[in-house]
């Protein structure tokens, strides 16, 4: 058994499907099962994702256009002359201070969430063990339970749409994650670069599943 068809094997339906959802929100596009069960390899999903994007191939790098698409959107909301590089550090370019408001009408001008924006990892650990003690509870003392979890979902809540810390370091970080997560969005609507996608199609399983990338390429088999 390959290595991709073991890993494969050991992950939960539901995770799978996941990854799926992740890849058709990115390209904007609908898979169908009976089709995904065909491909055997990521050249055959690869071929699959293409036949449903029906734009021309062309070979041109998508993260240069997800950059000068964000340098675009930071001047015309930004208040800065600094110069924007794709190694410039995230904190320098959106100070503390301010940072939820610009980073949102960032989001405003380039028309997609960004999800720059995390709370700190102490409040969604503190958060995630109130959830998971909560449900135990449930068992044992429904009320308190309940209380539990009305408080843990409402912390979620308040604690993402608060955020204000910075998941990611410099701008070349976004945008990777916005050609990965938005890449209809990014690119240049007339066109998308094959090679690209299998990258990405790639890369959604390598996050998900903690693939090596040393011991597969786009021809090993994960049937």
């Amino acid at each position: 058994m390959s290595y991709l068809s073991q890993k494969f094997k050991s992950t939960e339906h539901d995770d799978i499907d996941e990854i799926f959802h992740d890849i058709e929100s990115s390209f904007n596009i609908k898979l169908d099962d009976v089709e995904i069960n065909k491909c055997n390899t990521f050249d055959d999903l690869t071929k699959l994702v293409c036949s449903k994007i029906e734009l021309e191939n062309i070979d041109y790098c998508t993260s240069q256009q997800a950059f000068y698409k964000f340098r675009k959107a930071y001047y015309a909301t930004q208040d800065s002359t600094i110069p924007l590089h794709k190694n410039s550090l995230l904190a320098e370019i959106f100070p503390k201070q301010n940072r939820r408001n610009d980073i949102k009408r960032l989001e405003q001008e380039l028309g997609f969430k960004t999800n720059l924006l995390q709370p700190p990892n102490w409040l969604t650990i503190m958060l995630l063990v109130l959830l998971i003690s909560s449900i135990v509870c449930l068992f044992y003392k429904p009320l308190i339970g309940s209380y539990g979890l009305i408080l843990s979902i409402t912390g979620f809540i308040f604690a993402f749409k608060f955020a204000s810390n910075l998941d990611l370091k410099t701008v070349s970080d976004i945008i990777k994650q916005l050609v990965q997560h938005n890449y209809h969005l990014v690119r240049n609507s007339a066109s998308y670069n094959e090679k690209e996608i299998e990258r990405i199609i790639i890369q959604h399983f390598v996050d998900n599943l903690d693939l090596d990338v040393e011991k597969f390429d786009g021809k090993s088999s994960f049937s």
